[in-house]
């Protein structure tokens, strides 16, 4: 079990995590990325099998008595506001600067504008 959970954590967590950098993922395919967790971490490959331990205590945190598995949706949300937030406090980095003159003249508003234009905002 330890090792089914390092598995997880340390590579279906992160195969995705460019896509979770630049895209909002759809409900769909975050119940497929949990779903598979789901099944490596319980063996569920066969018909029938008791789960021991439901899958929110598992995904708790470990200081919280969880195994510290992440949620598709909630890390994706997590990393796209994160984005949004560095992109509004931080305007003199370069990938910052970079997105201002690409998308917008001078005279727009880039700051509050530019949160739009990642697939990722809800708005827009």
């Amino acid at each position: 079990m330890v090792g089914r959970i390092t598995l997880i954590n340390s590579v279906n967590s992160a195969i995705p995590i460019h896509q979770l950098h630049v895209l909002k993922l759809s409900v769909k395919i975050s119940n497929i990325l949990d779903r598979l967790n789901r099944d490596f971490v319980w063996g569920s490959f066969v018909d029938f099998f008791f789960h021991l331990v439901n899958w929110n205590v598992i995904t708790k945190r470990k200081a919280k008595g969880g195994l510290d598995i992440k949620v598709s949706n909630f890390a994706n949300n997590a990393i796209l506001a994160k984005l949004c937030w560095r992109f509004l406090k931080e305007p003199d980095w370069h990938w910052v600067k970079t997105l201002n003159s690409k998308y917008f003249t001078p005279s727009q508003n880039s700051t509050m504008s530019s949160l739009w234009i990642w697939k990722g905002s809800d708005a827009g």
